[in-house]
């Protein structure tokens, strides 16, 4: 399988490709949504990182809270 495509709003075809892996996921960016982002992102991979494990964390912390709300729902 060649992976999920990537779409980004501001272009009409897709900027890439995610997929999993046996042992990680393989994010690949063929077209920049702006001019220079592959050269910066190349240079600041480590805040994709950080910003993805941020936006995880606030996933999770969602998922929970619902979780919590349907036991108590289903305890009444």
């Amino acid at each position: 399988m060649s992976g999920d495509e990537i779409w980004v709003p501001s272009h009409d075809k897709p900027v890439g490709t995610i997929k999993r892996t046996g042992s990680g996921v393989q994010l690949t960016l063929r077209d920049a949504p702006e001019p220079g982002f592959l050269d910066w992102l190349a240079e600041n991979g480590q805040l994709l990182v950080v910003q993805m494990l941020r936006e995880y964390g606030t996933y999770r912390m969602t998922e929970d809270l619902s979780k919590a709300d349907k036991k108590e729902k289903a305890k009444e």
